[in-house]
């Protein structure tokens, strides 16, 4: 992790820590308005590496979250989600047939700042945590592929940040678009790869 992710994760956890102190002095006055719901959609994942070029692996997330209303337009948005993440690495040659599919699962939970600029549009932004639940690399070939569970020679846990919008289709209703980067290596050795993905969450709230 280098220091410009340190600062910026430092300034995360700042803000969100200033305005959890908030809302805690709100609520000896009185009852924050708090919502629940679920959250589910595609994902879209990739590891980040100077040296590893992969194609995107399709997956999907689903969990629940809740969004606790502050001051001045601000929400606390925490999620704890099922994560289908990783990638596919193709061979160079356009004729070849090999291919290695990195299938990893985790249990993410975002905590996120959002910020609402109307009825209809709102952004967010904050920090994440994952904790792998399992590791499964699957090598291609021509009418061949193998199966090894990989989940011991990787990190257990990875940290990153999420940044996205979200459009309110009605107020119950929204669709987002977000990514996240992973701080992170998420394998134990000399790969170096990190987590990156795009989500599209759809969410429902109570």
């Amino acid at each position: 992790m280098n220091f410009k992710k340190i600062y910026l994760f430092s300034i995360l956890c700042l803000m969100t820590g200033f305005l959890m102190n908030t809302t805690a002095q709100d609520v000896k006055q009185t009852s924050p308005n708090v919502k629940f719901g679920v959250v589910a959609g595609p994902n879209f994942s990739t590891f980040q590496s100077d040296l590893f070029n992969g194609n995107f692996r399709v997956g999907f997330h689903v969990g629940l979250m809740a969004e606790i209303e502050l001051k001045n337009k601000w929400k606390l948005r925490p999620e704890f989600i099922y994560s289908q993440q990783g990638m596919v690495y193709k061979d160079g040659d356009v004729q070849s047939q090999t291919k290695v599919k990195y299938f990893n699962n985790y249990i993410d939970i975002p905590f996120l700042l959002e910020y609402t600029f109307s009825s209809r549009f709102s952004g967010y932004i904050g920090p994440g945590v994952g904790f792998l639940l399992k590791a499964t690399q699957i090598n291609v070939y021509a009418g061949n592929e193998e199966s090894e569970n990989v989940t011991d020679t990787y990190n257990r846990v990875d940290v990153g940040f999420y940044l996205g919008a979200e459009y309110y289709i009605s107020p119950k209703f929204s669709l987002g678009l977000r990514f996240y980067s992973g701080f992170m290596y998420v394998e134990i050795g000399a790969d170096r790869k990190k987590n990156f993905h795009f989500q599209i969450p759809l969410t429902y709230t109570f």
